[in-house]
């Protein structure tokens, strides 16, 4: 079963939070040792959005009641079901749950791990629906816009939903207003529909939209973005306690020191070069809650006055961005980019002077 298959049979068999620890598992079967795996509750509790103080029991019992279920799995061409775990313990004084993998168990994960990314699997881990799960797997390719056109009955199908919410208002109202409400907060994504009667069914058409440039990476937006490049430029997996660390240094500085590190081919440990480079406090002032486009002017801006000597005013500045720096932005409002940024490029600006003064 791939992932679409195992979001959409779960719905009448395993609890969504323990389809959860399928996608857990999966998402970090390449750094899971071969014989016993110790699973801290709270990390797992984190992984999944569920902040606060975990509840030990109520996580270990779904842990226990996975043990029970048997899991579909295709082995070339055999429909075989599988159970996850050979064994499986708990640790009540370290708050964790120590398991071992069933010998098809890992392939069955290597699988799912192929077919997803690791910021994918995050992101599903994150969602409250097996709905929004579903749609965000079906969109996820989608790089700036795309329509799609399914038969609400080709829908159900994909979601074993056959023989619920006869009626197209409750499918929208219970699976697409859910899903899109989910999507579009937590990704990139969003996705608008239009349904037209044809013949016995109906045809759903849907625009799906990705907004990377303009969206704000906020701390949790920035993490996700930064793990995802590490791992498709350098596989290696970004741990929250060390993004953390960098996290005072400020989103500008953080995206500068990723954009530095990818243009190096001989580095053994990026995020140790990383976390080097971002102590030396080479990137300016912290900055924060910027967008990748607004993140990419502002690197812009500075390069063009990496060599200036002479002072700089305000009305020069925004002047040059307005003249000869933004023709390649043409979709940002520049009035509301110099409002937002100004103190801080003229601030950087004038250390940039100062120390080409003191070459």
């Amino acid at each position: 079963m791939n992932l679409l298959d195992i979001i959409s049979w779960h719905r009448n068999k395993i609890s969504i939070n323990e389809l959860k620890i399928i996608l857990y598992l999966a998402s970090r079967i390449y750094v899971l040792p071969e014989e016993e795996i110790e699973i801290s509750i709270k990390e797992f509790c984190d992984s999944i959005g569920n902040k606060g103080t975990p509840k030990y029991s109520e996580v270990k019992e779904l842990f226990f009641n996975l043990d029970q279920r048997m899991i579909p799995v295709k082995m070339g061409q055999m429909d075989i079901e599988i159970n996850l775990f050979e064994k499986i313990s708990t640790e009540e004084k370290r708050g964790s749950v120590v398991i071992r993998l069933g010998k098809l168990t890992r392939p069955y994960l290597v699988h799912l791990r192929k077919e997803a990314p690791y910021p994918i699997l995050e992101n599903l881990l994150l969602f409250k629906s097996a709905y929004s799960m579903f749609f965000y797997l079906l969109f996820k390719d989608v790089e700036t816009t795309m329509e799609y056109t399914f038969r609400l009955s080709e829908l159900k199908q994909l979601l074993q939903l056959e023989h619920t919410y006869p009626r197209y208002s409750n499918f929208n109202q219970r699976v697409l207003n859910i899903a899109a409400k989910e999507i579009s907060t937590l990704t990139p994504f969003t996705f608008n529909w239009i349904a037209r009667k044809e013949e016995n069914d109906m045809a759903i058409l849907f625009l799906v939209e990705k907004d990377t440039n303009n969206q704000i990476l906020d701390e949790k937006g920035l993490f996700t973005y930064i793990k995802e490049i590490l791992w498709a430029e350098w596989r290696v997996e970004l741990k929250q306690d060390v993004f953390m660390r960098w996290v005072p240094k400020g989103a500008f500085a953080i995206l500068s020191a990723v954009k530095q590190v990818n243009v190096q081919m001989d580095i053994i440990n990026p995020i140790g070069y990383l976390t080097e480079v971002l102590k030396k406090g080479e990137f300016g002032k912290p900055l924060d809650n910027i967008s990748l486009q607004e993140f990419r002017a502002l690197r812009r801006i500075l390069a063009y006055y990496d060599d200036t000597r002479e002072v700089v005013t305000s009305w020069l500045v925004k002047s040059e961005i307005e003249t000869k720096l933004f023709h390649d932005f043409q979709d940002m409002d520049i009035e509301k980019f110099w409002l937002k940024f100004n103190e801080w490029i003229l601030e950087e600006i004038r250390h940039i002077r100062n120390r080409n003064l003191t070459k």
